[in-house]
């Protein structure tokens, strides 16, 4: 969260996906970095959410083992534009930020929220549990 903030990106986080869903709903959201804080089936099912109603939206899964089973199932699915590997450095998730952008962007009915460029205004974050 602190990367991004301190880049000057607002960020919103949840250690809830209902409370999240909520926030999407009420505000407008570029991107969703989920942790496996929020429990591997409420991960899977939140991204499936983000993909099916909000397909516009980067999706990016942070992940300690990035060919696990479940890693692999995600991306397989379409779940999640990229992973990114725990513990993240900040030029890695920008880069990932960046790249799940441009990816959910070209998707067919994602048109990004800035055609004409690869904004990094709002994030929904999964980072720190406990904040909501």
């Amino acid at each position: 969260v602190e990367i991004l903030e301190g880049k000057g990106y607002s960020v919103f986080e949840t250690d809830s996906p209902r409370v999240a869903r909520k926030i999407m709903a009420r505000f407008p959201v570029d991107a969703v970095l989920v942790d496996p804080g929020f429990g591997r089936d409420e991960s899977l099912a939140f991204l499936a959410h983000v993909q099916a109603h909000h397909p516009g939206v980067a999706r990016v899964l942070m992940t300690h083992h990035p060919q696990s089973r479940r890693a692999m199932r995600v991306l397989g699915l379409g779940r999640a534009h990229a992973l990114l590997l725990k513990p993240v450095v900040e030029p890695e998730l920008l880069y990932g930020m960046s790249r799940a952008l441009r990816k959910a962007k070209e998707a067919p009915g994602g048109l990004g929220p800035n055609p004409g460029g690869v904004p990094l205004p709002r994030f929904f974050d999964r980072l720190n549990p406990g904040s909501a």
